[in-house]
């Protein structure tokens, strides 16, 4: 795998002949399943017909946000001839966003990549079999963080993309605001909103607003199948977690701000990292350069994903396919001197976040554990990566 870290055609045939061989597998079994985007479909068909969008709930969860409804509408016409054809397309349209995201952090090294997408396995899996719009999102999170000091507006504008699709990313325009990006907060905000709305306006000025008014009433009444209410925050991943422990409201609170409190503390710590290159030639040297997105923003952004997974109102495992990012960075940065222990602590969160753990059953006294990997393993993740030593110590 260490070739695909070098611009070598050796490493581009690995890397396309892995994402075809993945398709061939994974495309198929989206058609066969793919409940998510089936229902988004029939929402966006109301849209282009002009009938009311936002009548009636989900059956669990809520629907995507209106400017979700108006990209995917080329995919809802082709609904219309042939809904497997339509499936087929959106998740040949993620696989791509996927390969994107793959070969943007092909400077981190191979060996990254492939632990790292190890430790976000089944999540992206499920993102596949339930055509979910994780992968897109994965794609405008990391162009984001390539974009994040050397294009303040653009970067702006990939999360403005990425909020509008799915509301939760949008924590992402609070980091510009951390870190004193003006334009990109002022981009990615203001962005967000006017694609909100704008995508509505085939039901006129008035039409438009009542429209994401009705989103919004849906989104707060919104419950699972088995009764849990998202205004209650009975389908957040962190707050599960505390009521699984026997938390009440008052623990819920102090949890989310002790996770605040952590972010926050992990953003202020330096930036200066260091990643191991996968060689040192002039030519992947080269490579480094031309993606020159600095380490530190990229790692801030994966901070700042992995968090906004914990805090959505509605959480599902895949997900946690935006703990990516920071994973390649977490298992690309020297570490030098790591004592044993941090790397066994790497390894258990992986294994948590990866969620098989949730395939094998456990005696009921640590079941909890495994219905609740994911959420443990990624504050495990946010704890390695806050605790590492600064390159300069």
């Amino acid at each position: 795998m260490a070739e695909l870290s070098g611009p070598g055609p050796r490493g581009r045939w690995i890397l396309l002949a892995a994402i075809l061989l993945y398709a061939v597998v994974t495309i198929p079994l989206a058609v066969h399943k793919g409940e998510d985007i089936a229902s988004e479909f029939a929402q966006s068909d109301l849209l282009l017909r002009g009938l009311p969008v936002y009548m009636a709930p989900q059956n669990q969860g809520v629907w995507w946000p209106p400017f979700a409804l108006a990209a995917i509408a080329p995919f809802a016409l082709i609904a219309r001839l042939s809904m497997p054809l339509a499936k087929g397309c959106w998740a040949a349209f993620s696989i791509l966003c996927l390969a994107w995201s793959l070969w943007r952090t092909r400077r981190f090294g191979g060996w990254a990549i492939l632990f790292a997408l190890l430790a976000v396995a089944l999540p992206i899996q499920y993102n596949f079999q339930h055509l979910n719009i994780n992968a897109p999102l994965l794609a405008l999170a990391i162009a984001t963080a390539d974009d994040f000091e050397r294009n303040e507006p653009r970067a702006g504008a990939w999360t403005a993309l990425a909020t509008a699709l799915k509301l939760f990313p949008g924590l992402l325009i609070l980091l510009f605001a951390f870190r004193r990006r003006w334009k990109a907060f002022g981009v990615s905000a203001a962005g967000a909103l006017l694609l909100t709305y704008a995508s509505m306006l085939p039901y006129g000025i008035v039409g438009a607003a009542q429209a994401v008014v009705r989103w919004v009433r849906l989104d707060l009444q919104a419950t699972s199948y088995q009764g849990a209410a998202v205004a209650a925050l009975q389908m957040q991943k962190l707050s599960r977690l505390v009521y699984a422990l026997g938390g009440n409201l008052i623990a819920v609170a102090l949890a989310h701000i002790a996770l605040l409190g952590l972010v926050w503390w992990m953003l202020r710590r330096s930036a200066d990292f260091g990643v191991r290159s996968a060689d040192s030639t002039p030519q992947h040297s080269a490579l480094r350069s031309s993606h020159s997105a600095p380490d530190h923003a990229f790692r801030d952004v994966g901070i700042v994903l992995v968090a906004a997974c914990l805090l959505s109102p509605i959480g599902w495992l895949h997900t946690f396919t935006l703990a990516y990012p920071l994973w390649v960075f977490a298992l690309a940065t020297s570490e030098p001197g790591r004592p044993w222990w941090r790397t066994v602590l790497f390894v258990v969160a992986g294994v948590l976040t990866s969620g098989y753990l949730a395939k094998i059953p456990w005696p009921h006294a640590i079941a909890w554990i495994a219905g609740h990997n994911d959420t443990i393993g990624s504050l495990l993740l946010l704890a390695l990566v806050g605790s590492a030593p600064r390159a300069a110590e």
